[in-house]
This record gives structure tokens, C-alpha cells and sequence, in this order.
């Protein structure tokens, strides 16, 4: 069986999970949320549909797990070898989102093969919401970095969920 991970899942266990398990979010607000990035994301053009995938070795204990990294970068330019990297946010949140979206971007530059990567910053809660731009060098280390991080969160979790449904049956 492959085991798989998708740049997703990656932002997911590296920038929200911890502060799902702090608190409580509606499921109404999360739900409403990637509602409204998908239409700024399709009214911008930011709906690339082709799907990269790489694998990585994972390695532990001197074991080496292969895993699939998966993942759709927002849009790409070909010519000059640039991943592009949509995110909305709402007024104060621009920094955090800056620091996903480097991460996702970074990652999607490994499985693509480009040089360079854009986030593109939208603060949805302007009248008239401009993007902004910010420009970064790929950088594989950090890329291997982030992504052995959400594998390792990823299988910790699962090792939660396991301790989790033990405990319930008792």
C-alpha cells in the first residue's frame, strides 16, 4: 500500500491543527471560509487542475518509508518557472497567511520543478481587494523540512486516533 500525503494535509497538521485542538470551530465557519476562497480563487484565476505528484523517502530509525507527496499549485508560469499561491485572509490575519502560503508554494516548487514561487495575498474584507504580490526563491531544504514534519504530525495523529478509539472501547 502507498502511502500518501497531499501539500493540503501538509498546511493542515503544520498550520491549523494545533489550534483546532485548542478550540472549537464550527464546522458552518470552516465550510463558509473554503467556500469564499474558491470563488476568489476561480474570479482571479487561480484554478490550475493538474494534479503533480513526487515521492519522498521518509526516513526514521533507519527505516526509509516511501510516501506520495500530492498536490495542485493555484497557477503556474511555465515560460519563467514560477508557481503562483493564492490566499485570502481577513484584515489582521495577512502575516499568518504570507507564512502558508510560502510554505504550500515552497513545497509545490518541489513536486513542479520551478524555480521560484508568488503568494498572492487578497484581503477580502477591503471594498475593492487588490492582490498583492511577494516573490520567493525555491528552497528545497525547507521544502524536505515541511513536508517530514506533516508526514511525522500525520502519523502521529493517527497514533492518537488509535490510543483514542482504544480507550472508548474500554
Amino acid at each position: 500500500m502507498v502511502k500518501k500525503i497531499s501539500v493540503g494535509e501538509i498546511e493542515k497538521y503544520l498550520f491549523y491543527l494545533g489550534r483546532n485542538l485548542q478550540e472549537y470551530v464550527p464546522i458552518e465557519q470552516i465550510a463558509t471560509a473554503i467556500k469564499s476562497g474558491r470563488w476568489w480563487h476561480s474570479r482571479l484565476g487561480y484554478n490550475n487542475a493538474e494534479l503533480f505528484q513526487r515521492f519522498y523517502p521518509y526516513k526514521k530509525n533507519k527505516k526509509v518509508e516511501w510516501w506520495l507527496v500530492r498536490g495542485v499549485p493555484d497557477k503556474i508560469d511555465w515560460e519563467n518557472a514560477i508557481v503562483y499561491e493564492l490566499k485570502t485572509y481577513r484584515g489582521k490575519g495577512r502575516e499568518f497567511m504570507l507564512n502558508v502560503g510560502r510554505t504550500q508554494a515552497n513545497i509545490y516548487c518541489w513536486l513542479t520543478g520551478c524555480l521560484k514561487y508568488v503568494v498572492v495575498l487578497v484581503d477580502v474584507t477591503k471594498l475593492k481587494p487588490e492582490e498583492e504580490h511577494e516573490e520567493f526563491n525555491y528552497d528545497e531544504s525547507m521544502a524536505l523540512y515541511h513536508i517530514h514534519k506533516g508526514i511525522k504530525l500525520k502519523k502521529w495523529l493517527k497514533g492518537i486516533r488509535k490510543q483514542y478509539q482504544e480507550m472508548v472501547k474500554e
